[in-house]
C-alpha cells in the first residue's frame, strides 16, 4: 500500500501543482516510486500536464486527472449534485488504485480545501477519507496567516493531525512576507512550516525537471519527513 500526500491549498492559484511536481521529481530522482495525480481539475489540463511531467509521462491524463470539467468552476457548480457524487467516488477508485501500486502518491487537490465537491463533501472531505497526510500551499503575502489559520482550522474539524505548512515565495515580497512564518508558527504551535523560494520560469519543462533539486533539495526533503516519507539511517536525502 502506497503512502498518501495530499497537497492542499488556502485557495487557487497559490503553487499546489509547482510544489507537487517539485516533490515528486524529488522522490523519483532518488530512485522512489512516486507518482503525483490531480483527481479533479477544472478549466484547464495546464496542471495534469505539468504533473504527467513530474511523473515522466508513466501516468496518461485520464489516469492523472479522471474528473474533469471543462468549466473553471467548483466541482458542485460545473457537475451538479447527482455527477458530483459520482465523481467523488470516480476519484476515490482512481485514488486507491494507483495507491495500490505506487510507493508514494501524491495527490494534488482542486482550489483550496473547503472547495464543495458535493453539498456535503469537500476536496478536503476526499483527502482525510483516503487517510492522506495533508500539506497545506499558501502565498506568502498580506492576507496568508488568515488564510492558512482557517484552513488548519478547517482540516483539524475533519479529525486529521496539524497539516503542513508551505509558503510560496513571490518576485516581488510585501512588508508582510518576513514576519508571517513566524506568526504562523506561533499561532498554529508547531514547527512543521517552511517556504519556497520563486522560482523563475515555472514552466512545465523546469519545473519538472531536476534543475531545481540542488537549490531545494533539503527542503524537499525536510517537508516529505513531516508526512513521514523519513530518510534511510545514514544515507542523507535518501527516503523511505
Amino acid at each position: 500500500m502506497g503512502h498518501l500526500i495530499g497537497v492542499t491549498g488556502t485557495g487557487t492559484g497559490v503553487g499546489k501543482t509547482v510544489l507537487t511536481a517539485l516533490l515528486t521529481v524529488h522522490l523519483r530522482g532518488l530512485g522512489r516510486q512516486a507518482i503525483a495525480i490531480k483527481p479533479f481539475c477544472a478549466g484547464s489540463w495546464d496542471d495534469p500536464r505539468l504533473l504527467q511531467a513530474a511523473n515522466d509521462r508513466e501516468r496518461n491524463l485520464e489516469e492523472i486527472t479522471p474528473v474533469y470539467c471543462s468549466q473553471g468552476l467548483a466541482p458542485l457548480a460545473a457537475l451538479g449534485e447527482k455527477e458530483a457524487s459520482q465523481a467523488i467516488s470516480i476519484a476515490t477508485q482512481s485514488i486507491e488504485k494507483e495507491r495500490a501500486v505506487t510507493e508514494v502518491l501524491l495527490i494534488e487537490g482542486i482550489g483550496g480545501v473547503a472547495v464543495p465537491i458535493t453539498t456535503t463533501d469537500t476536496i478536503g472531505d476526499v483527502l482525510h477519507s483516503v487517510g492522506a497526510h495533508h500539506i497545506v500551499v499558501g502565498v506568502n503575502r498580506l492576507g496568508v496567516i488568515n488564510e492558512v489559520v482557517l484552513t488548519a482550522g478547517y482540516l483539524k474539524s475533519l479529525g486529521g493531525q496539524s497539516p503542513v505548512i508551505v509558503l510560496m515565495e513571490e518576485a516581488s515580497p510585501d512588508s508582510s512576507a518576513a514576519s508571517n512564518l513566524k506568526v504562523i508558527r506561533q499561532v498554529l504551535g508547531h514547527d512543521r512550516l517552511c517556504t519556497i523560494p520563486f522560482l523563475s520560469g515555472w514552466g512545465h519543462e523546469s519545473v519538472a525537471s531536476r534543475a531545481y533539486q540542488k537549490e531545494l533539495g533539503k527542503t524537499l526533503a525536510q517537508i516529505l519527513s513531516w508526512v513521514n516519507v523519513r530518510p534511510v539511517d545514514g544515507q542523507s536525502g535518501v527516503l523511505l
